[in-house]
């Protein structure tokens, strides 16, 4: 990112593209520590999750149906 270059220009030129089309290949990497993320946090219904940093969002995706309706997950 250049010094002129404001976050959302940066975000959806080339740079956030190449995320985008690796997102998928990400998630997978990330997934078994996503897994022992969850299960260490032991979220219950009900429970609210604040997922800072969510990337593509599988984490939050994840947490939500662990907390369910009555829960909350802000990412």
């Amino acid at each position: 990112m250049t010094a002129t270059m404001t976050q959302a220009e940066y975000w959806n030129g080339a740079v956030g593209q190449r995320w985008a089309r690796s997102q998928g290949v990400l998630d997978a990497v990330f997934a078994p520590l996503t897994e022992a993320l969850l299960a260490a946090a032991d979220l219950r219904p009900g429970d609210g999750v604040l997922d800072v940093g969510c990337g593509s969002g599988a984490t939050a995706l994840s947490a939500a149906e662990a907390v369910g309706a009555a829960g909350r997950v802000v990412a």
